[in-house]
């Protein structure tokens, strides 16, 4: 059986999967590319090519959302679930193919549905790329916004998907300490404070959590920046860190409150009085 890819600039045909699935999903969404490479790495049909195998280069976009972990991921969780990074962030894969030219001949779209038990993140669990960068943790004097943000290769098949650029294609992660609401790497008095700050801001008419930042950071530019929805899933500590949807969920739809101050509060004191031990 013969099947056949569009053509834009080109005569040249390919028999391959042409079956592209559109994304309907509103979320804001990254792009990201990366050394070309000459596998098949997504179709899922045999393809039959006819006459002489030309060469074809395919590359990968990858469009995905934003996704939040804790620095003591390691990927295992209770009753053998597992855990690490979603590929739920992920809402498309598009594989594009050039011919010898450069001439891009066909473009084929894959939701995260169709695909969802082919993709991985290799061996990378926030625990992992978070120690790789910092050891047991950074030096808190010197913290950037970008000590925050990971960006994750994607793979397919345990194949790692490159893009046109010359890079890998990957998702973006934001990754901290659980209790660090003012994200300086140290659970202490000062973010249970800040979260309790955050709680009486909210329970008055005067501010509305879609507006109010959690995080008294530096680094955090307002309430919109995707900083303070990591220090808000860093404080959000009475929440089920597993379920399904924390790693994406902003802090609007978060309950944070006098509970949550409590707990990181507690735990501080369990920690000084453990250390002066």
């Amino acid at each position: 059986t013969e099947s056949t890819t569009s053509s834009t600039d080109t005569t040249a045909t390919e028999s391959t999967n042409t079956n592209t699935t559109s994304s309907t999903d509103t979320t804001s969404t990254t792009s990201t590319t990366g050394p070309v490479q000459n596998e098949d790495i997504l179709p899922t049909t045999t393809s039959v090519i006819i006459g002489p195998t030309p060469t074809y280069t395919p590359y990968y976009t990858v469009e995905a959302v934003p996704g939040y972990y804790f620095s003591h991921d390691n990927g295992e969780r209770a009753n053998g679930v597992k855990g690490g990074f979603d590929p739920h962030q992920i809402t498309k894969i598009v594989k594009h193919v050039l011919d010898e030219n450069g001439v891009e001949i066909s473009k084929t779209e894959y939701s995260i549905e169709e695909i969802l038990d082919r993709v991985s993140f290799g061996n990378a669990t926030p625990y992992s790329v978070y120690h790789d960068r910092f050891g047991k943790n950074p030096v808190n004097d010197t913290v950037e916004a970008d000590d925050f943000k990971y960006e994750i290769p994607v793979f397919s098949d345990d194949v790692q998907l490159w893009g046109m650029d010359g890079k890998p294609a990957t998702i973006t992660a934001y990754i901290g300490v659980k209790g660090d609401t003012n994200l300086d790497f140290i659970v202490d008095g000062r973010d249970a404070s800040d979260t309790l700050t955050y709680y009486a801001k909210i329970s008055t008419v005067n501010y509305d959590k879609k507006t109010t930042a959690i995080s008294t950071s530096a680094l955090v530019s307002g309430a919109d920046d995707p900083l303070d929805d990591l220090a808000a899933f860093l404080s959000d500590v009475n929440e089920n860190e597993w379920s399904a949807d924390n790693w994406s969920k902003p802090r609007e739809n978060r309950t944070l409150d006098g509970n949550d101050a409590t707990a990181i509060l507690t735990f501080y004191a369990r920690a000084s009085a453990k250390s002066g031990e």
